[in-house]
């Protein structure tokens, strides 16, 4: 698994980051390959997705001695990307449908 970034205030988040979020670094993935399959009507290999998580989510983790804000779960992976980056994310990983990762790797899609 790649790590993923780490964020500690609400004002780090896009709006959209409330309905595109998950408990776990799988739940992320498998949200991801949903997302995608809304797209293309096919699903591309979960260990794509599992790698471009980083690319899309960020974890909540309040600062050290705050409270939690209202609405975020410590240690939830939210979206961190604007709608507009996250559907050009998409889009970009949609054309992985079909590729083994070092042919996505090659072609650019994964950063």
């Amino acid at each position: 698994m790649e790590p993923v970034a780490i964020f500690t205030s609400r004002v780090d988040l896009p709006a959209i980051a409330a309905r595109v979020s998950a408990p776990t670094y799988r739940d992320a993935a498998v949200l991801i390959q949903d997302l995608v399959a809304d797209r293309t009507g096919r699903f591309a290999d979960m260990a794509f997705y599992e790698r471009v998580v980083p690319q899309v989510f960020a974890r909540y983790q309040p600062a050290a001695g705050t409270p939690a804000e209202p609405g975020l779960i410590p240690g939830r992976l939210y979206c961190y990307q604007t709608q507009a980056a996250l559907d050009w994310l998409l889009e970009k990983f949609a054309l992985a449908d079909g590729l083994t990762l070092e042919e996505a790797q090659i072609m650019g899609l994964l950063d």
